[in-house]
């Protein structure tokens, strides 16, 4: 869950600097803008799927040594899909990064 967070805060930071406007001054399309976003996130969310897998095969957690491997990566990989859908979601709905972080963490007032 910390990956939402730390996507949901760089979201709304870059928001939050009007980066995405000069970017956009510069010719950048909405749409590669959000793409190259996805594609890091999704890159990222299969990285920390690997590891999940690496960890849990290291402490020899049941769940990672009676199933197989494509489908508990497949599984951690999705789920990592869906909070970077909802950190979009989330984000754009906030407009400071110290907002973002609070939300992240589930603790808003």
């Amino acid at each position: 869950m910390f990956p939402f967070v730390i996507q949901m805060n760089e979201v709304v930071m870059e928001r939050e600097l009007k980066l995405r406007q000069a970017l956009q001054a510069m010719g950048l399309h909405d749409t590669a803008y959000w793409l190259s976003w996805h594609m890091y996130q999704s890159g990222m969310a299969l990285l920390f799927g690997f590891f999940i897998w690496v960890f849990g095969m290291i402490f020899q957690l049941k769940m990672f040594h009676k199933n197989d491997f494509g489908i508990v990566f497949l599984t951690f990989w999705l789920f990592g899909q869906a909070m970077v859908g909802l950190g979009f979601l989330v984000g754009s709905f906030l407009s400071r990064s110290a907002q973002a972080v609070t939300a992240g963490f589930g603790e808003l007032p």
